[in-house]
């Protein structure tokens, strides 16, 4: 359905173009599996490259439908989330590559700060590594004022040092380098707890 709406508005956009011939949703052109990447993550990839070559076309209207259609993407990601079903993943993947595509960095900022999320709580795809590069993205994508933000942020990479503490405590590794986890830990958390604004009592708790 998600990609249904972007072909259409794609596809609006494109005839609005003069310079471009007009172009029906069936005749769009489709992106092979030979191009190796799966199925669904090629789709995104698709419809957002597309999607950026028309941006400067789109309409008031078709930015609303986008913004519309990006914000019920995060909710049911959200929604997966909290149920603990992977499958948030790629709702927060074609979330953000729609945002990215129109410029809304606030909403991809988002999505990026939830994948990192997922990819932190839930144990069947659990990677702090991939958690971590999803946080940092996340703070890239922020404007500077967003002080709540990179603060939630800089909290989300406390744990996950925290939690790398933890793993190399449990794994018998040396006190030594699970210590310097530990210090990373703390010093990012001393971080949000700068960035975090007074009144944001839930966070800084």
């Amino acid at each position: 359905r998600a990609r249904s709406i972007v072909e259409q508005i794609v596809c609006r956009a494109l005839q609005r173009d003069s310079n471009a011939p007009s172009i029906s949703t069936e005749q769009a052109p489709r992106p092979s599996p030979s191009d190796g990447m799966p199925e669904g993550k090629l789709w995104t990839k698709d419809l957002a490259d597309r999607l950026t070559a028309v941006a400067d076309n789109l309409t008031f209207d078709d930015r609303n439908t986008i913004r519309s259609l990006t914000a019920s993407l995060h909710s049911l990601g959200g929604i997966q989330l909290e149920r603990g079903e992977p499958t948030c993943v790629a709702l927060y993947e074609e979330c953000l590559a729609i945002d990215m595509a129109v410029g809304e960095q606030a909403g991809a900022a988002a999505c990026a700060f939830h994948l990192g999320h997922a990819y932190r709580v839930l144990s069947a795809i659990r990677d702090l590594t991939t958690a971590e590069r999803w946080y940092l993205k996340s703070i890239e994508l922020r404007q500077e004022t967003d002080r709540l933000g990179h603060g939630l942020c800089y909290s989300s990479l406390g744990m996950v040092a925290l939690e790398r503490f933890a793993d190399a405590f449990a794994n018998g590794v040396k006190e030594a380098e699970a210590v310097t986890h530990l210090h990373a830990a703390l010093t990012l958390m001393g971080r949000a707890l700068e960035l975090l604004p007074a009144d944001a009592l839930n966070d800084l708790a």
